[in-house]
């Protein structure tokens, strides 16, 4: 189970951040759920039977490989960068 669904995209953008200041080189395997996807998890989702309340999710998958200056779309698509 990942985290990246528990963070308010501000914060998971946050930590990128924090990790390309810490870390010269990263390798990180990430995967989000779309703004819909989360929103739509709070019918049936066993998350839900542990107390989460709030799901987040991008919907331009674009707005996190820019903001995440460790990561581009060159290295994405030569299996570098997998978000």
């Amino acid at each position: 189970e990942g985290v990246s669904m528990y963070l308010k995209n501000e914060e998971l953008l946050k930590i990128m951040h924090i990790l390309n200041e810490k870390y010269y080189h990263v390798h990180l395997l990430l995967d989000t759920y779309t703004v819909f996807a989360a929103k739509a998890s709070k019918y049936k989702n066993p998350v839900n039977e542990v107390g989460v309340s709030e799901l987040f999710g991008f919907d331009d998958i674009n707005e996190l490989v820019t903001a995440t200056p460790f990561c581009h779309k060159s290295d994405m698509l030569n299996c570098q960068c997998l978000i």
